[in-house]
């Protein structure tokens, strides 16, 4: 899969996937579940966190928002945040229904696209207060 160097299965629903930004601290899951004859699959990519260190113009803070709407940029992934420690680390996600008589080729082809979508949401860059992982 273009990006992907390999995965490792967590629990019964999840992986963990290695990607080209692993090496950057970025972390990348896929959760599935099944439900009749639907496959639900959530991409989840944790690429950086919130720092108010500095002082920030808070209406930076919405163009990635903007950037990304759909609508605008045939963009599918949305930016979401979660505690960790003391810090909100921000990720992108991509949530699709599948059907299950699907054969996993198909399936693997349009999370491909998704991967994409991940990966050129981060082409015009971020905007402060947004720290994104490097190493």
């Amino acid at each position: 899969m273009a990006g992907v160097n390999g995965f490792e299965k967590t629990d019964n629903n999840t992986f963990v996937m290695h990607t080209i930004y692993s090496d950057w601290g970025h972390r990348t899951q896929l959760t599935y579940d099944k439900y009749d004859d639907i496959i639900k699959i959530e991409l989840t990519h944790i690429f950086g966190y919130l720092d108010f260190s500095a002082a920030t113009n808070m209406s930076e803070l919405l163009r990635p928002l903007v950037m990304n709407s759909s609508s605008k940029n045939k963009q599918g992934v949305f930016l979401a945040g979660e505690p960790e420690g003391n810090r909100l680390l921000l990720s992108l996600r991509d949530s699709h229904e599948y059907f299950a008589k699907w054969d996993d080729e198909d399936i693997a082809q349009l999370l491909v696209s998704k991967f994409v979508s991940i990966g050129a949401s981060f082409m015009l860059g971020v905007p402060d207060p947004i720290k994104v992982f490097f190493r």
